[in-house]
Order: structure tokens, then C-alpha cells, then sequence
């Protein structure tokens, strides 16, 4: 009996406190996920805080509209390459392209920075006028995964007509990668995934 009894009372004490462990892990989940999407949203607010210098800014359009004009102004030209360049810089992009209405590249950094091959999607932003960023792509066969930031330019002295569109290539190893990836606390089997639903699949 006594035999039976300490059994029974080591498996309700096991199971009890099996129980609360697993409610402890379950809150330190439940507590990175918040945390993950917390970052995550601000990682895309900073990423489109980018494209409010360019979006809607009567100064870039200005020059843009000069630049690839009928009469191409060398001067704003220097100035679009200068800006962009110094975005690219001060918010670590790994390539900045203003491609006009004709979906042909006119101002690519790096200089030799291959012109992107998502002409459909920056023709959707253009129709839409809106800052839109683009799903994880190869822009060549055996790359690595990039995001792009479609950032429309406007002519709003001509009713909003479109004069071009700026795409800034994020490399998500360099940034998001990382901020996915860390974990708040010592694990030796923690990972994260970044999912969504496909269908009836998850990707």
C-alpha cells in the first residue's frame, strides 16, 4: 500500500509539474511571437519611412521629371544619381533603380546593378499609385531571395501622372534574416519561422 501510495503520489507530483512547465513555455512562446511581430512591423514601418523621402516629394518628382524628359537635363540627372545614392548608403540597400513609365532602367546603383525583372509588379504599383513592397524574389537564376520596395513617382502638376517608378532591393540576409532569427533566450532547439498561408498550405 505504501508502495502504491508513493507511485501514485510521484506520478500526480510528475504530471503536475509537467503541466506547469509546459505553461511556462507556452507564455515565454507566446511572449517572443509578440515580440517578433512587434519587430517585424517596425523593421516594414522603417522600410516605407524610406519611401516617404521619395513618394509624394514635389522636389524628386521635379527632378525626376526634368532627368527623363524629352529633353533629358544632365544637371538633374547628377542630382537623382547623388540622392539616391546617399539612400542607398545611409539605409543599406543593396541595389537603388529609377526606371521610367517604359519599364527601362535610366539610373542604376551600383552602376552595374542588373535591371529589375519584376516589370509586371512595378507596373501595378504605378497603376496604383501606392507604395508597395514586392514578395521574396531571384532576380537571377541561383541568387538569393530579395524584397523590393516599389516606390512610384508622380508628376502632380500634370493631375498625378506617372514618371517612373523607384525600386529599392533589400537584401533580407543583410537585415531581416537576423532580426527573424534571434532569440531572446538560451535555447538549444529554438527556431523561428516566418510562415504564411498558401491555399490550403502553409509557405
Amino acid at each position: 500500500l505504501m508502495t502504491i501510495g508513493l507511485a501514485t503520489a510521484g506520478g500526480v507530483y510528475f504530471r503536475s509539474q509537467v503541466k506547469q512547465h509546459r505553461a511556462e513555455i507556452e507564455l515565454q512562446l507566446s511572449a517572443i511571437a509578440d515580440l517578433k511581430v512587434s519587430e517585424l512591423v517596425s523593421w516594414r514601418k522603417e522600410r516605407f519611412s524610406d519611401a516617404a523621402l521619395l513618394y509624394g516629394n514635389p522636389v524628386f518628382a521635379e527632378l525626376v521629371r526634368r532627368a527623363l524628359g524629352s529633353a533629358p537635363d544632365a544637371q538633374a540627372r547628377d542630382q537623382l544619381y547623388t540622392w539616391l545614392q546617399q539612400i542607398r548608403k545611409a539605409n543599406g540597400y543593396e541595389e537603388v533603380i529609377l526606371t521610367d513609365v517604359q519599364g527601362v532602367a535610366r539610373i542604376s546603383i551600383p552602376d552595374n546593378a542588373p535591371a529589375a525583372n519584376n516589370l509586371e509588379s512595378a507596373h501595378l504599383a504605378l497603376l496604383s499609385g501606392q507604395v508597395t513592397m514586392n514578395d521574396f524574389h531571384l532576380d537571377e537564376p541561383g541568387g538569393t531571395p530579395d524584397l523590393s520596395l516599389l516606390v512610384p513617382i508622380l508628376d502632380d502638376a500634370a493631375g498625378g501622372r506617372p514618371l517612373g517608378i523607384v525600386t529599392l532591393e533589400i537584401d533580407p540576409g543583410r537585415s531581416l534574416y537576423p532580426l527573424i532569427e534571434r532569440w531572446r533566450a538560451l535555447s538549444s532547439s529554438a527556431e523561428t519561422l516566418l510562415v504564411r498561408r498558401d491555399g490550403n498550405d502553409v509557405l
